[in-house]
């Protein structure tokens, strides 16, 4: 069976035409290789990196160091069993600084300057599958990693809106699932 992956749920509203193709995809190499870095750091593995992501680790570095207490996944592949769709979230591991310290967090790396709407979609995808494994609440969040090495920021995906944007990723799957004739 073929499930859809979360981020081709969510493609059709996200909108590059305005981007350069050539720009795109040397920003989409650069993002793929900080998140390598990034993940390699938070499974204890370190390897030299090229100055155009030097910065990103960095940056991925002294959040990791500050807030991380416990790895529990990388790269995790999240299978909804009713819902029947696929995600792959970066990190998931026991973190402080937020409201309620520490809680198990499903984290979602990011390089882009701005925040995209479809972050609170895809999080929420992930973190429904990711609540169905553990008895207490699972916070999902994306980390934009920071270009000048910078602490990053850090955007938790609010209880408040968990269903809001669980119910908008929903919406988002029926039509991919209707245009793409999935029953």
């Amino acid at each position: 069976m073929i499930r859809p992956r979360v981020t081709e749920i969510l493609g059709p509203y996200t909108d590059f035409s305005q981007v350069d193709p050539e720009v795109l995809q040397i920003a989409s190499e650069r993002g793929t290789a900080a998140h390598e870095a990034c993940l390699a750091y938070a499974v204890g593995l370190w390897s030299p990196v090229s100055d155009d992501i030097a910065g990103y680790l960095q940056s991925f570095i002294r959040w990791f160091d500050l807030y991380v207490i416990k790895v529990l996944a990388v790269e995790k592949e999240l299978i909804h069993p009713v819902w029947n769709y696929v995600g792959h979230c970066d990190l998931v591991a026991i973190v402080t600084g937020y409201k309620k310290d520490p809680v198990i967090g499903i984290l979602d790396l990011k390089t882009p300057v701005t925040a995209s709407m479809t972050w609170k979609g895809q999080l929420a995808g992930y973190r429904e599958v990711e609540q169905l494994e553990h008895r207490e609440h699972v916070y999902a969040g994306s980390l934009r990693i920071s270009r000048d090495g910078s602490l990053p920021k850090m955007a938790w995906l609010d209880q408040a809106e968990e269903a809001h944007a669980f119910n908008a990723f929903c919406g988002a799957l029926s039509a991919y699932n209707y245009f793409e004739g999935v029953k």
